[in-house]
């Protein structure tokens, strides 16, 4: 049994659980770290800047490290106000995206003759999953989170009982004692 695989398994496990009981936490937790991350990378964007000669390309690094530093502070300042205003806005996208594609293909049915029965499920779905998009975005995102750390849990108990069954079978050798090899032939 390799134990980087179980122990792996075993983390899988309770990230999974972490994202079904606190979806909201995991959420703010990715906020957190992204804040961090881009803290960082702002610091070294702006350090890069003044190390080049080139005006452009320093007012370019000097710009993206800014945007990258106020970004940082904010998600890390107000991880949960940053996580829950991207999600938002990210939800409603999706939720334009989906009900714009479904009248493109209404529009394009009707234009190029083509029924609405072979297409009915490519436009009706995407408008179902539009309007619950538009309704509840935060409620849809935790669910999409507890999805994930299903799948998590899921996914993680295969790879244990998978790593349990296939451990490999271990023969211990026979000691001969010195002097004693003549007598095996």
């Amino acid at each position: 049994m390799r134990i980087t695989n179980l122990a792996l398994g075993i983390i899988i496990s309770i990230l999974g659980l972490i994202f079904i009981f606190a979806p909201k936490f995991t959420i703010t937790l990715f906020v957190l770290v992204a804040g961090i991350t881009l803290l960082v990378a702002g610091v070294i964007m702006i350090i890069q800047g003044f190390s080049t000669n080139s005006r452009i390309i320093r007012n370019s690094f000097f710009y993206r490290g800014i945007s990258a530093l106020i970004i940082g502070i904010l998600s890390t300042a107000v991880p949960s106000f940053v996580a829950g205003v991207t999600w938002t806005i990210f939800v409603y996208v999706i939720a334009g995206y989906l009900l714009i594609s479904s009248i493109i293909k209404i529009v394009y049915s009707k234009r190029f003759s083509i029924p609405l029965d072979n297409i009915v499920v490519d436009i009706i779905i995407p408008i179902v999953f539009g309007i619950l998009c538009l309704f509840m975005p935060l409620k849809l995102g935790a669910t999409i989170i507890r999805l994930i750390g299903v799948v998590g849990v899921v996914v993680s108990i295969a790879l244990i009982i998978r790593e349990v069954r296939n451990r490999p079978i271990v023969v211990e050798a026979e000691v001969v004692p010195p002097g004693d090899e003549e007598k095996q032939d």
